[in-house]
């Protein structure tokens, strides 16, 4: 541009007026132009940092994501722990009440049962009863079982030669002094 001004062919003044303007313009202009590289720079710089905050919320979002999966299935296993534990207890249960009401073939009976008509609340079984009622009636036979018995007697006689050859030697030593009596005999 002072190339520009020089072939104008104006007086030195004007000239050098011109000159100096356009070295004041100039100078101003590429103030402009290093603040504006120094706030893109200061931009990219700032775009950068946010985009690694980008990658950081990514990675910590997938990792929530993971963690929920992670709680969900959780929960699911809980959920079904629950209901094996209450259908155990509900067994159980059964089972107790055909022992208790001597009930014959109570393992065959359990079986009839429709434990669909049974829940679970508050720490009870609602319809158990009217379940096992159901039982009673279907299979009137069934129900009133007169189980009798005696307890088994302990062997009280003495051991015979096959018992001793087919004893161990913590039995001989129990059971010495009745040996010793059938041997005398």
């Amino acid at each position: 541009m002072i190339d520009f001004i020089k072939k104008l062919g104006l007086d030195e003044t004007t000239e050098n007026a011109l000159i100096g303007a356009w070295n004041e313009k100039k100078a101003s202009f590429d103030k402009t132009i290093t603040d504006l590289e120094s706030v893109k720079s200061q931009i990219e710089s700032d775009y950068k940092e946010k985009l690694k905050g980008f990658k950081d919320y990514d990675t910590i979002k997938e990792k929530v994501n993971e963690l929920e999966q992670k709680i969900s299935q959780k929960d699911v296993e809980i959920e079904q722990s629950k209901n094996r534990n209450i259908n155990d207890r509900l067994d159980f249960e059964i089972e107790k009440r055909l022992l208790q009401g001597n009930y014959a073939h109570p393992e065959l009976l359990k079986s009839a049962i429709d434990k669909s008509s049974i829940k679970y609340e508050d720490g009870k079984f609602n319809g158990l009863d009217e379940a096992l009622n159901t039982i009673k009636e279907k299979y009137s036979d069934m129900a009133q079982a007169n189980l009798k018995g005696a307890m088994p007697q302990q062997k009280t006689k003495s051991p015979t030669q096959l018992d001793v050859n087919n004893m161990s030697a913590e039995d001989i030593a129990k059971n010495w002094t009745k040996i010793m009596e059938q041997r005398r005999k």
